[in-house]
């Protein structure tokens, strides 16, 4: 997060028009600063879980979303080559801090077949991906809902006919939180419409 610069006066007296002569030219001090490390779910910019098909919560409760093979009973064990896929709501941004902040999002691919394009959205607004098209406006004690977007279309899965399992392919996902409004990108409030008209968002 971008850092908030704090300006102080600091007023001088001169008596007499004469300066004292305790210049000095360094200096150096150590203080203590106490920092409180909280679980994700309670931290100034919590990521909770909403749909727990999707999502794990794993250690300190870091969120982990997983689109494979446990997403249901019935077979399913991804998502499939050449298409693209949304997942509305699948988890949480809560602003549990004391300003608002424009949230984005940006990927690393980390494992697998290169292609894929993975994205969030808020709510049903697909159309507007956080971080590419849009920013996230989340005022303090807002909560807002996140969607998970899927392009695939570039990318031919080749299967395993042996063991009949598809490539995985992983991306680590960075959402960063600035209180400086970005310039260039549409502002989509925590309900998923454009804060500059009010209007609703492209749907699904």
């Amino acid at each position: 997060m971008r850092r908030r610069t704090l300006l102080a006066s600091l007023g001088v007296a001169a008596a007499g028009g004469a300066i004292g002569t305790g210049a000095f030219t360094s200096v150096e001090a150590t203080r203590t600063v106490d920092v409180a490390i909280a679980d994700e779910n309670k931290a100034l910019l919590a990521l909770t879980e909403m749909d727990p098909q999707l999502v794990n919560q794993g250690t300190r409760n870091r969120i982990q979303i997983s689109i494979d093979e446990a997403i249901n009973e019935n077979g399913g064990q991804g998502v499939g080559s050449r298409s693209e896929y949304v997942f509305d709501k699948v988890f949480g941004i809560r602003n549990q801090g004391t300003q608002t902040v424009y949230v984005e999002s940006e990927f690393t691919e980390t494992d697998g077949q290169s292609g894929i394009s993975p994205g969030f959205y808020v709510a049903t607004t697909d159309d507007l991906l956080l971080g590419t098209d849009a920013a996230l406006v989340v005022d303090p004690g807002q909560t807002a809902a996140v969607g998970s977007y899927l392009d695939v279309s570039d990318v031919d899965v080749k299967y395993d006919d042996e063991f009949s399992v598809s490539r995985e392919f992983n991306f680590d996902a960075t959402i960063t939180a600035e209180e400086e409004e970005p310039s260039d990108l549409t502002l989509l409030d925590h309900e998923g419409k454009k804060v500059d008209d009010g209007e609703d968002g492209p749907a699904v």
